[in-house]
């Protein structure tokens, strides 16, 4: 039906505009041509960069809030 495809191209939106964090410039490449839009490259591949990553884009959405 309409309303089932509506609902997953809102879906398949969505998730393209979440962030995403990758290890490389590589996937970030790939990510890219996938039709994600927010990419954040970490500045490694270990559990400790990601994380550092993670916490960057959780602090940029704090302040876009705030400053709502």
């Amino acid at each position: 039906t309409i309303a089932r495809g509506s609902l997953a191209q809102f879906c398949i939106k969505t998730l393209l505009d979440t962030a995403l964090i990758v290890p490389s410039s590589r996937v970030a490449k790939v990510s890219q041509t996938l039709g994600y839009h927010r990419i954040i490259v970490a500045s490694a591949a270990d559990d400790n960069s990601m994380l550092a990553a993670l916490h960057s884009v959780k602090s940029l959405e704090a302040d876009n809030e705030e400053k709502k």
